[in-house]
């Protein structure tokens, strides 16, 4: 939640809009995939205690994207992240 807070300030400050969101892909139940179209593709997996994401990227300047996709699932925390464009 709280960096959800600190990314809206982040935005609202430089005058920036949230960005466009990419698809989220339903694998199984509470697992999803990204197609990335900035190289790699990119998973995760929503437990009881928050999302886990794997191979977040490497590409921090696509990083908004993916947190607003993951967020468009679910309103739970992201716990953990592999990768760069998700520093949690």
């Amino acid at each position: 939640f709280s960096l959800a807070i600190i990314i809206l300030i982040q935005l609202v400050s430089t005058g920036k809009s949230i960005p466009e969101l990419l698809q989220p892909i339903k694998i199984t139940d509470n697992l999803y995939a990204i197609e990335n179209p900035q190289g790699g593709n990119i998973a995760f997996l929503i437990t009881p205690e928050g999302i886990i994401v794997i191979d977040s990227g490497s590409n921090q300047s696509n990083g908004l994207k993916i947190y607003y996709t993951i967020k468009s699932v679910s309103d739970k925390p992201i716990k953990y992240s592999s990768g760069f464009c998700l520093k949690i």
